[in-house]
């Protein structure tokens, strides 16, 4: 099967949803936001295929050059395949989408964390739900060699990295990437949320919150939840 190259004048149809995507020839966020738009598949239909009501409104905002800030923290954009393990019952794996850091370059904050030999070579990951897409549209997009595993189940557990080179369609690609883009639905919903992080973030720094890990958290919630259960029990005697 050919595998389709994405620029800014492609316009795909329902066959090439399932054609492997070539990443030897380089693409960027905005040449695949574009080539949604101009899809031969309506556009309704396609917002259904790959579960994103707004591919209009991102594309637009993507390629606003009014507003364009680029982002210097990220290099290029990755999408790369995950496995994470929930429970001896649960386990998820798929693609999924962010932004890749330049070579050495973290923040002190993860500094203890980055082993001392890996410092030179190790890249920062970026969530992109966040992001104003003018500031990523020009970054480059590419397909991760590694698998990443995630086990939930072990507190602090290092995530596993396995060499791995998946083939990916078009339609894996699009579903990952609004997937990540449309997160919070719209974009006003995106920057209302951010304000909202912003505020939580803010009360954490005056010390009017505190973080916890999220397995704390739930055993936490287990606990209220028994003694709520056992309160009302006593009180419907």
């Amino acid at each position: 099967m050919n595998k389709i190259i994405i620029n800014d004048q492609l316009q795909f149809s329902y066959a090439d949803l399932y054609c492997d995507v070539d990443f030897k020839k380089e693409f960027t966020l905005l040449d695949v936001l574009r080539a949604c738009v101009i899809s031969k598949i309506p556009l309704k239909v396609l917002s259904q295929i790959v579960q994103c009501n707004n591919i209009k409104k991102l594309f637009e905002e993507a390629d606003n050059k009014k507003d364009k800030n680029k982002d210097d923290a990220i290099e290029y954009l990755e999408v790369f395949w995950m496995g994470s393990i929930h429970s001896k019952m649960e386990c998820v794996s798929g693609f999924e989408f962010y932004g890749v850091g330049k070579e050495g370059v973290y923040g002190e904050d993860i500094a203890e964390f980055i082993p001392f030999e890996e410092r030179k070579t190790y890249r920062e990951h970026y969530a992109l739900e966040y992001s104003k897409l003018y500031n990523i549209s020009h970054l480059v997009i590419k397909v991760s060699p590694k698998m990443h595993i995630r086990d939930h189940t072990k507190k602090y557990q290092k995530e596993k990295v396995i060499d791995f080179i998946p083939s990916v369609t078009l339609i894996d690609l699009l579903s990952c990437i609004f997937d990540e883009l449309a997160w919070f639905g719209s974009i006003g919903e995106r920057d209302n949320s951010l304000k909202d992080l912003k505020k939580i973030v803010y009360s954490i720094k005056k010390g009017r919150n505190k973080l916890c890990h999220v397995q704390d958290a739930q055993k936490e919630e287990k606990s209220l939840k028994r003694k709520w259960n056992k309160k009302n029990k006593r009180k419907s005697r």
